[in-house]
């Protein structure tokens, strides 16, 4: 997936919009279908991120959301950073 997240990155640096949004689908594709949750909450709030940047409040709350049941599956001894950054990207989004 960091492969397919750089060749975006290029393809937008050098103004390939049509391969850029290709690509950017195929990793959209490959996130749904991943079995490894943590994966998936990375890609999300990568996401979420990305949206917040280009000023699209209402897509980065949808992307960041996409985590909501996994953080809630979290159980109360979890000590992953998972559960403090899904509330941190949404409080921090709000107080935009």
């Amino acid at each position: 997936m960091d492969i397919l997240k750089e060749l975006r990155r290029l393809s937008s640096t050098i103004g390939n919009t049509e391969l850029s949004s290709k690509v950017a689908a195929r990793i959209d594709s490959l996130a749904a279908i991943m079995v490894d949750d943590k994966i998936k909450f990375d890609y999300y709030c990568y996401k979420g991120r990305e949206a917040k940047e280009h000023g699209n409040y209402n897509m980065s709350e949808h992307w960041y959301l996409m985590n909501e049941q996994y953080v809630q599956q979290l159980e109360d001894e979890y000590v992953g950073a998972e559960k403090y950054l899904y509330y941190f990207y949404l409080r921090d989004l709000f107080i935009t």
